[in-house]
């Protein structure tokens, strides 16, 4: 019986290592994409900004 205990107990530390590397992955993609969004959102407020005033300079 404890033969299957450890099996069990292996599998179990295997599963939780591939889970804390799948939580890692993420956390650095989540990372990434804040960062690409948080960069486009400045870029998008910048051309507006230059649009607009672009636009009531013709008005």
């Amino acid at each position: 019986m404890s033969i299957f205990r450890d099996e069990k107990a292996q599998i179990s530390m295997e599963l939780l290592l591939i889970i804390a590397a799948v939580v890692a992955l993420a956390m650095v993609m989540i990372t990434q994409i804040k960062t690409t969004a948080t960069d486009a959102r400045d870029k998008i407020a910048s051309k507006s900004e230059s649009l607009l005033s672009e636009i009531e300079a013709i008005e």
